[in-house]
């Protein structure tokens, strides 16, 4: 073990071993830099207390479920260094003489933790974010089913002509708002700077779910006050499904924008392949 750990470090490869009650028990010393901790610090913790928070569930998972076959992981590992900056890592694992040895390759390095989900003009989260949770899920069970909903504002641009383009991000918090109130706590809304609007419609697979949800929102729509003046939102609605539509989620998320630009007579089109 301890020539593999020489090579590696030698190498420059980016790696974590630890025991299999996750005790980090040798760590590369480029990466202990990265993570801006001593070499004394980082042996008292387990793997997981380096990963981020809305990672640790997913990751814990994982980990309680491992074997020790080697396996390449389909999702990033994001790991936060001492001042919670993020390190976002490719992670290969493997059993070795009854340790655990984790190669990275890092990806990218993100800015404060604080900022890396957000899409900071409406608060809600973005478009990378909303791809990574549907990973995420998709990582712990890959059979379950869910729908992608994207929403288009037909009128927006005629609204904000109107009551003004430094208006607009409160105008959309308004009607996000009223989406907020229909969708489950647990399901995730994504907006863009071009005011689309996505959400992912977790455990929904039925049509007649799907247009309960739609029927909902397009009720709220037509009840937005903007300081004592009615706003309705003209919407066009697109859904594509998991797995119906398709496994590759950018791939759904794009066959929801095809059918919410449907020419047809109604507010909402489901995809078709």
């Amino acid at each position: 073990m301890e020539e593999i750990i020489e090579v590696l470090n030698l190498s420059g490869i980016y790696f974590i071993t630890t025991d299999f009650e996750w005790n980090i028990l040798e760590i590369s010393k480029e990466f202990l830099k990265k993570l801006n901790y001593s070499s004394k610090d980082i042996l008292t913790l387990k793997i997981i207390d380096l990963i981020t928070e809305e990672y640790k569930e997913t990751i814990t998972m994982f980990l309680l479920n491992y074997k020790g076959e080697p396996m390449k992981h389909n999702i990033n590992w994001n790991f936060h260094t001492k001042y919670n900056y993020i390190n976002s890592c490719k992670v290969t694992s493997m059993k070795y003489n009854e340790k655990i040895i984790f190669l990275l390759t890092e990806e990218n390095i993100h800015n404060k933790i604080t900022n890396n989900s957000l899409n900071m003009l409406t608060g809600e989260k973005s478009i990378n974010f909303f791809i990574e949770e549907i990973e995420k899920d998709l990582y712990i069970d890959k059979d379950i089913k869910f729908s992608i909903l994207s929403i288009n504002i037909e009128n927006f641009n005629r609204i904000i002509e109107k009551y003004g383009f430094e208006k607009k991000d409160y105008i959309i918090d308004l009607f996000l708002k009223k989406i907020r109130k229909i969708i489950p706590i647990d399901n995730v809304i994504a907006t863009t700077e071009t005011n689309q609007i996505y959400i992912y419609l977790k455990r929904v697979n039925t049509k007649l779910i799907v247009l309960h949800y739609i029927n909902s929102i397009l009720e709220e729509s037509k009840k937005i006050i903007f300081f004592g003046n009615k706003i309705e939102f003209i919407l066009k609605m697109g859904v594509s499904m998991y797995p119906d539509n398709g496994s590759d989620i950018k791939v759904l998320i794009d066959k929801s924008n095809l059918a919410a630009t449907y020419p047809n007579t109604i507010n909402y089109y489901f995809y078709k392949d």
